[in-house]
């Protein structure tokens, strides 16, 4: 049927408007439309998977700051604690070698 359609150089708009709304031609359509729709999900996926990482980065990136924050403020800590325990381990050890010296010098009087 078609090829009698090329008389004249219209064979193919004859055998077009024929096919226009045929099975094979709303097969193929819903196919493009369906491949996409995937193509549109498949790209939003993405955007949102992107998101997420980058969304997880910075929550960890966070983290580590105030954690390297939280162990400046533990070294400061420590070092003023460090530096107390010392005052007071000194001033036990001269209290201890005051009362030695004493404890010596009286057991010489006697």
């Amino acid at each position: 049927m078609w090829s009698a359609g090329y008389n004249n150089g219209n064979g193919g708009k004859i055998f077009n408007d024929k096919s226009k709304n045929s099975f094979w031609e709303r097969r193929i359509e819903n196919k493009n439309r369906i491949e996409n729709q995937v193509k549109k999900q498949q790209e939003k996926k993405r955007i949102q998977k992107k998101q997420a990482e980058r969304t997880a980065y910075e929550e960890y990136a966070q983290n580590k700051r105030l954690s390297a924050q939280d162990a400046r403020t533990r070294l400061v800590a420590e070092s003023s604690s460090f530096a107390k325990t010392v005052t007071i381990s000194q001033a036990v050890a001269s209290y201890e070698a005051n009362f030695t010296m004493a404890v010596s010098v009286s057991n010489k009087t006697q």
